[in-house]
């Protein structure tokens, strides 16, 4: 059984680095990195055969009341393996309350499609996490997001259009 690991984790992770190098200006960082898949495992390709990249600029603001990272316009995940691969665009701010403490993400952040088969993978709507996006818990779900357990996600099929 393939196992999936939020694509936000990556993406949160990419934004708070990007974020701790930012002035109180607003500033635009440019990610364009390719990585070894960390977050999917399906069965019938190698620990690094499935490659995943990201690119997007992320655009940060810094308030007295929040921190907005913004993609600056749509980002691309793609994952690839074997000659195939498989791309979703979306757009999603992260927003760090700083009097709460908490961290919303409202917006598309994925929607894998396989052609000829549809949507495997979506998440969409609005996360809240308690704090931050990787230790703390999440508080509210909004829309279906399917890498956060949500019903629905084929991922025996985003696995099987890899190892054909």
């Amino acid at each position: 059984m393939p196992r999936f690991t939020s694509v936000l984790a990556l993406v949160a992770v990419t934004l708070t680095l990007a974020s701790t190098a930012m002035a109180a200006r607003p500033q635009t960082v440019v990610i364009d990195e390719t990585i070894p898949e960390t977050f999917i495992s399906c069965s019938g390709l190698e620990p690094g055969e499935l490659l995943f990249s990201l690119k997007f600029a992320i655009h940060i603001i810094r308030t007295p009341k929040q921190e907005i990272q913004t993609v600056a316009s749509r980002s691309t995940v793609t994952w690839s393996a074997n000659g195939r691969s498989l791309t979703s665009e979306g757009s999603a701010p992260l927003m760090i309350d700083y009097a709460t403490g908490q961290t919303k993400v409202p917006g598309l952040l994925a929607a894998v499609t396989i052609p000829g088969h549809g949507i495997v993978l979506l998440d969409t709507g609005l996360i809240l996490f308690e704090g931050d996006v990787f230790t703390s818990d999440v508080v509210l779900v909004r829309g279906p997001h399917q890498s956060f357990g949500s019903e629905g996600a084929d991922l025996e099929a985003f696995c099987a259009y890899f190892e054909d």
